[in-house]
């Protein structure tokens, strides 16, 4: 009798868990169409030549903003700082950018934080881990849960 509630107990255990892991990553918020949205394309430059590296800004609609830019910087997170395009505080984690384009985001007072993304697919890894590659459009999406 008892060797049958255990053979019972693990299948319905399976189930449990299978549905829980569907849900955390159905959890997962998708961008708000009308959130902000601040994409940056780059332009790599030679090591030596500072001189070159710079920003441009286009505005393509009410909240989203492209920036082209120049740099010989290595990380996408390194650039961006360097230039005061964004803000925000090292953590035991990395970087946790707070202001993108002089937008700023708390999580703390309103569940607000600016999403990372790597060519429209969430970012697996923060701003400044990641190696910039000339193409690859990155993204930073004003986000409330």
């Amino acid at each position: 009798m008892e060797m049958k509630r255990k053979i019972k107990t693990i299948p319905a255990l399976m189930l449990i868990i299978f549905i829980a892991s569907i849900t955390f990553t159905a959890c997962r918020k998708e961008p708000d169409e009308n959130a902000a949205k601040a994409v940056f394309r780059f332009e790599l430059t030679a090591e030596d030549d500072s001189s070159q590296n710079s920003h441009s800004v286009e505005i393509i609609g009410d909240n989203i903003m492209e920036f082209t830019v120049k740099t010989n910087e290595k990380t996408v997170g390194a650039a961006l700082l360097e230039r005061g395009l964004i803000e925000g505080t090292v953590g035991e984690y990395g970087l946790l950018v707070t202001v993108v384009a002089d937008i700023s985001a708390d999580y703390t007072k309103d569940k607000a934080y600016w999403a990372f993304y790597i060519d429209d697919e969430y970012a697996t890894v923060g701003a400044d881990s990641t190696e910039i590659e000339e193409g690859v459009v990155y993204a930073f999406i004003y986000t409330k849960d």
